[in-house]
Order: C-alpha cells, then structure tokens, then sequence
C-alpha cells in the first residue's frame, strides 16, 4: 500500500521568515494560517506547533499530520503557507482542529493574499 504523496514543505529558516514577515495572517479559533503569495511555485507548508499548543510531542505531532492531510485535501492557491497552533491546541478534539483548518483554507482559497 503507497502513502499519499506529502506537501511542498517549507523548510529554511529564511524561508519561514520571509513568510512570518511579510505574509498575511488568517486567524481561526484553533490555528493561524500565515500566507504569502508566490505565483511561481506550487502550494508549500511550513508547520509551527510549539510546546505551548501541546505540551505532549504525540499531541504535537497529531496536530502536524492532521494539518499536512486538511492541505493536501483542500490545497491553497499557489503560495507559501505557516500553520501555527494556539496555545491549549491539543487538548481539544481532532474534529475541532480539523474544522478549523477546513474552514481556513477554503477562506485562503476564495480571498486574494497579499
């Protein structure tokens, strides 16, 4: 059985900084998407889940995967994106993690990003 194929991910920390600089913030109740556009590259995912959203580095890692499927299950317009975890994250619900994400993407879908 072959596991689906995982997101451009972001992974310099220049990169994240560029994107944390200078990116757009959506807010939800349970994470914050921060997007820049890029044009010229495909989707990419930069994941930012601290100790504070999860104490647990299961809980941390549960949020990580639920986050790279809702991106890949919805993927955004061409642009670089970092999920952050509000603090007390992983002591709620995976259906409630996975509305909010849900929910931010197709808003990141639907609004120009700047």
């Amino acid at each position: 059985m072959s596991r689906p194929p995982r997101p451009q991910r972001l992974r310099l920390p220049r990169e994240f900084a560029r994107v944390l600089g200078s990116g757009r913030r959506h807010r939800g109740r349970i994470c914050t998407i921060v997007a820049l556009r890029q044009d010229d590259d495909p989707p990419r995912l930069g994941l930012a889940i601290s100790r504070k959203a999860a104490a647990s580095a299961v809980r941390r890692n549960r949020i990580k995967r639920l986050t790279r499927a809702s991106f890949m299950r919805l993927p955004p317009p061409p642009g670089w994106y970092v999920v952050m975890a509000r603090p007390g994250a992983g002591k709620l619900a995976d259906t409630e993690i996975i509305a909010d994400l849900e929910r931010l993407w197709r808003e990141l879908g639907a609004s120009p990003q700047s």
